[in-house]
């Protein structure tokens, strides 16, 4: 991984969601056969969610076409999204551990660090209740934390976690959303690994940026510029 004597302690992020009490998870992990970058193009387009989601983590294709990030922010380590859903069904996922969710105005938070660092914010509100002003009674949050170790050029290990902030007593809330959230990686797993086999079977195989992938499209272009900038720094 290179020279240890290189490495700075200051750069590992911090996700204190993992040690505090006040939220609850169960760590996991699964095994790509892919390359790391196809599993971050995957999480930096959003609108999959609709389409690959619609019956586990998405909720709908109108996730998709009706709303919009109202933030996209490009920064020298990666990204930043923020979207919004107003007055939606709650997805799959979240209506298995709370009866009765009803319409919620649903926000997600994504960030993701080079190389290969994912985090999520998630809020359901009670449709209505102002919580795009800050009024947050009634609402329920989950943090979402993903580490890309790659094992080999096309192969990944991934390190995951999927946190809750409300009925901590309860574990079988952190073992719905576990199983969740597998139900849905699995689904992302049957295609990244599928584009795999094709970038295999052509290696000049090239794919195709649209409006929706400027997270993606900065993402590779700030991890390219980080690796150039190491090569110079080593061949100085």
């Amino acid at each position: 991984m290179g020279d240890p004597a290189l490495a700075d302690p200051s750069k590992i992020l911090e996700f204190n969601y993992l040690s505090d009490p006040a939220w609850r998870g169960k760590p996991d992990y699964m095994h790509y056969d892919a390359n790391y970058l196809l599993i971050v193009d995957n999480l930096s387009d959003f609108a999959h969610l609709a389409f690959v989601h619609t019956k586990t983590l998405g909720g709908s294709e109108e996730y998709a076409y009706k709303s919009k990030p109202t933030a996209i922010e490009r920064l020298e380590d990666g990204f930043r999204v923020e979207r919004w859903h107003m007055d939606a069904d709650a997805p799959p996922f979240h209506r298995k551990v709370v009866r009765n969710a009803g319409r919620v105005d649903r926000r997600n938070i994504a960030r993701m660090y080079v190389p290969g660092i994912f985090f999520m914010e998630t809020l359901f509100s009670p449709a209505g209740r102002g919580a795009e002003k800050g009024n947050l009674e009634g609402a329920k949050q989950y943090r979402n934390c993903q580490f890309f170790t790659p094992e080999t050029r096309r192969s990944t290990h991934f390190f995951w976690d999927y946190l809750h902030d409300y009925a901590l007593d309860d574990p079988t809330i952190a073992q719905s959303l576990n199983r969740s959230m597998i139900e849905g990686f699995l689904e992302d797993k049957f295609i990244i690994e599928g584009q795999q086999e094709v970038l295999d079977a052509d290696p000049d195989f090239k794919m195709s940026g649209i409006a929706a992938d400027a997270p993606l499209a900065h993402f590779r272009r700030t991890l390219s510029r980080k690796i150039e900038e190491e090569r110079q720094q080593l061949a100085a």
